[in-house]
């Protein structure tokens, strides 16, 4: 047992670095985004900044983690990759590398320089209102600091919003938005699943949003965008053609529909 242990690390280490960060990139890949809230001591509002996972990703700390399937992921895989010297510093990058990490607004946790040139996808989860519009506004500014971001997705819950009159104005005082990205995705999301009424009225929120947000642009190529409406119900998908609208006015129940924007470079 321990000839082919010692034979295992000898044919490791003759391998290019390369080789090495492609196996960890398949052994760190979790299949949910990661979120700040799994990874601190406290996971209501007394939360602890100082113990997040991004210290646990840079140190090979172990923290008392909430018992969450992205938290018990993190404690029995990665943990013991970054527990080995030779190979922390690759596991590290393979983690920052291959997952993607949700940022919520009500947990102001982000990662730290030194992990935001290695992250290449986020995703964000935010309601149609104001406070939720300038944290996006923060995440848009920072996001000058992740130097490989491929993608961040953003989903706005329309169903959860302020007036709609003081979203639209904001969204228009500040327009356009621009993310560091190479692509962009925002969705928003009327849901009328499971609500305490049967109707919902659509609004024009929706394409406030689709107008205010983009990519920047870089080295003299511009934007390239493309809309999508699809409706979600009793277990089936339909895609509008494009061009149409969702019908005007008050709709009875229907399920969950989502305008996406699609943006690219």
């Amino acid at each position: 047992m321990m000839l082919d242990s010692t034979n295992f690390v000898r044919g490791w280490d003759k391998l290019p670095d390369e080789l090495k960060l492609a196996v960890l990139r398949h052994a760190l890949q979790h299949d949910r985004p990661l979120r700040a809230r799994s990874f601190v001591q406290h996971k209501r509002y007394e939360l602890s900044t100082s113990e997040s996972i991004w210290d646990a990703a840079h140190l090979g700390i172990e923290l008392e983690l909430e018992p969450e399937p992205e938290s018990s992921y993190f404690k029995t895989t990665v943990l013991p990759f970054l527990a080995c010297p030779t190979i922390a510093q690759l596991a590290h990058e393979a983690f920052c590398t291959q997952n993607r990490f949700m940022l919520e607004p009500h947990i102001n946790l982000l990662p730290p320089l030194s992990a935001r040139n290695l992250i290449r996808h986020m995703e964000l989860d935010v309601k149609a209102t104001v406070s939720e519009i300038d944290w996006l506004l923060q995440v848009a500014a920072t996001s000058h600091s992740f130097t490989n971001l491929h993608l961040i997705e953003i989903t706005v819950r329309g169903s959860f919003r302020d007036m709609p009159e003081t979203i639209s104005t904001m969204l228009s005082k500040h327009s356009p938005i621009g993310f560091k990205t190479k692509r962009l995705v925002i969705r928003y999301r009327h849901d009328c699943s499971g609500a305490p009424w049967p109707i919902r009225l659509l609004d024009s929120l929706e394409m406030d949003y689709m107008s205010a947000f983009s990519v920047v642009a870089y080295e003299g190529r511009k934007p390239q965008e493309r809309l999508e409406r699809r409706e979600r119900k009793d277990g089936t998908v339909r895609l509008l053609e494009e061009g149409h609208s969702w019908p005007a006015g008050v709709q009875d129940d229907f399920g969950i529909r989502e305008t996406t924007k699609l943006v690219w470079i």
